[in-house]
């Protein structure tokens, strides 16, 4: 699948975003916070802790809204955080950001 000329692959939960992107060595990653299964704060966790995944960006696109959720999943390990519903156009600069 592709987005505004990026791959893009998806996943359902927590652990297969995890397997996905060790298989695939993703250049950024978009979480969801509230997933099944596992939450996307604990799903970057372990994104940066494996030596595998650690250096990929993650982005945080949620409907969590407030400073407190934003400290949360930056402590987790993403370098933003995005409240959905999001613009096209706010996402792909928070994606060419993260590319930088």
């Amino acid at each position: 699948m592709q987005f505004a000329g990026y791959d893009v692959a998806t996943a359902e939960d927590g652990q297969a975003a995890i397997n996905r992107a060790v298989l695939l060595s993703p250049a950024v990653i978009l979480l969801d916070l509230a997933m099944p299964t596992m939450s996307g704060f604990e799903t970057a966790e372990h994104l940066k802790a494996d030596q595998r995944t650690r250096t990929i960006p993650i982005i945080a696109v949620t409907a969590l809204g407030g400073r407190e959720w934003e400290e949360k999943a930056r402590r987790a390990g993403c370098q933003d955080f995005l409240v959905k519903p999001v613009s096209r156009q706010v996402l792909l600069r928070a994606v060419r950001r993260a590319l930088e």
